[in-house]
């Protein structure tokens, strides 16, 4: 009786403790701080069940109890030290009294009269340690197989207008947008045009557009840009559209009355126009591809002199088109651009409204942004918008305002963008939720185009250059 009264001060701080870490547990898997139960989470859970072992032989078997509570902060050591990305060493500090409590528990165990099996234990502590070495080889081992998107470079290019050397501007930063270069200026490929909008499908081979029936790409990472001939003769067409899949099936779109949309299957060796006739009369701005075989294509329909909203889309990788007609006459606006991600379509334009599909494009439904200013027009223009995922959403618009939605539109949050706000906000792309940059030009005297930055979410935006030519669009490397 002595000896079980000696050990319950290890019983209740081992009690306490447990509860403790049963709360840290629930409020992680709650607040979703193990998603995808990869590495990370697959040991956490793992580290929690043998405390739960431990714990339960605790009043029964002393030394046993302690070894696995040695066992498990070998454990979290291995987790903290070798698989956790970042943030690590919480769990080293948190398990110091799990480590202490062991030692406890041996000691008492050896004191207790009522001694284990040595050999059963020892047999028991080793089965223990192979099984941890066996998920830690697993787990590096999977790491290491599926790249990590960390991993994936923080490039970024912008595009702009000719500035007062004659060249379009292209812009490329290696350090996720804290420094800048100038990369084209005085190849004969960037004279004299303006370069409209940019994807960068890696680290070395980007594509852009522009004025002047202009197709441009380079496989260095821009140190060498060129122009690549494009389908038709059309110099007075202002290609203002990129989109990507696949990293080699290129579609691109803009120009006026008759709209212009081109496509290669095969990285841009051999090229196709598609269907002027039906894109006479219209003026596009923006171009999705969500596969090769469904891609949409917004801008205006130029009717009497008023320009109303146009999508075009088609299901057949070009080979016929077909358009969209709202409801509510919801095209009385132009369409700025396409976006999609899994089954959401967005398609948003001026005055802060858009339209919205989460079947793939069967139903439709509109909407707007709300208290987005616009000096009475009815809203200032969505200029640019890419998806996160289906529900989050994340804009650039007119007055220099960025706005952001997470649960697919229902509602939206403005972010503060300090000394942008006599600037068109045209360009916006992230490299992951918390990483973006955004770019525009000023409409005040003397005109300022931004290139401004966030590495929260938004939180926080700051100007990281400025110059007075007007930036267009800005691209990190695609997933």
């Amino acid at each position: 009786m002595k000896q079980l009264k000696s050990t319950k001060p290890i019983h209740y701080f081992t009690i306490a403790y447990a509860v403790l870490y049963i709360l840290f547990i629930i409020s992680g898997s709650f607040n979703g701080a193990y998603p995808d139960l990869n590495s990370e989470g697959i040991f956490v859970y793992l580290l929690f069940i043998l405390f739960l072992v431990g714990f339960a032989i605790s009043w029964s078997n002393k030394i046993l109890t302690g070894v696995i509570f040695l066992i498990w902060y070998g454990g979290m050591l291995i987790l903290e030290l070798l698989v956790v990305e970042k943030d690590g060493g919480f769990g080293i500090i948190s398990g110091i009294p799990l480590l202490i409590l062991g030692i406890f528990f041996i000691i008492n165990g050896f004191k207790s009269k009522k001694e284990i099996n040595m050999k059963k234990t020892a047999i028991l502590f080793s089965i223990m340690m192979m099984v941890i070495l066996i998920i830690t080889t697993y787990c590096k081992k999977k790491d290491n197989n599926d790249p990590d998107p960390a991993e994936k470079k923080k490039y970024a290019w912008v595009t702009g207008d000719t500035d007062s050397t004659g060249y379009g501007t292209i812009l490329y930063t290696p350090d996720a947008g804290d420094t800048w270069e100038r990369q084209g200026q005085g190849l004969d490929a960037l004279q004299g045009i303006s370069v409209s909008d940019i994807w960068a499908v890696d680290e070395n081979n980007v594509w852009a557009c522009g004025s002047g029936n202009s197709i441009l790409k380079t496989t260095d990472g821009g140190q060498l840009w060129t122009r690549v001939q494009p389908p038709a003769n059309l110099p007075d067409a202002g290609l203002s559209s990129i989109s990507i899949v696949n990293k080699t099936n290129i579609w691109i779109g803009g120009g006026k009355d008759p709209g212009t949309v081109y496509s290669s299957i095969d990285n841009g060796s051999t090229w196709n126009m598609h269907d002027s006739a039906f894109f006479h009369n219209t003026s596009l701005q923006g171009i999705w591809a969500i596969n090769t075989d469904k891609i949409y294509v917004v801008g205006a329909l130029n009717t009497a002199g008023a320009d109303r909203g146009f999508i075009g889309y088609t299901l057949d990788g070009g080979a016929t088109w077909d358009s969209i007609t709202p409801a509510n006459d919801y095209n009385k606006w132009e369409w700025i651009g396409v976006v999609s991600s899994g089954n959401t379509i967005v398609i948003y334009g001026s005055t802060a409204h858009y339209m919205y599909s989460n079947d793939e494009g069967q139903t439709w439904k509109n909407d707007s942004v709300p208290d987005t200013g616009g000096g009475g027009t009815g809203g200032a223009d969505i200029n640019d918008l890419i998806m996160l995922d289906s529900q989050t959403w994340w804009g650039a618009f007119d007055m220099g305002n960025i706005f952001i939605t997470t649960d697919g539109g229902t509602t939206w949050t403005k972010q503060e963008t300090p000394g942008v706000g006599a600037t068109f906000l045209v360009g916006i792309d992230k490299w992951d939720s918390q990483l973006a940059l955004v770019v525009g030009y000023g409409f005040s005297y003397p005109p300022i185009s931004p290139i401004i930055k966030t590495t929260n979410g938004g939180t926080l935006w700051e100007k990281k250059h400025h110059s007075s030519t007007q930036y267009w669009k800005v691209s990190f490397i695609k997933d």
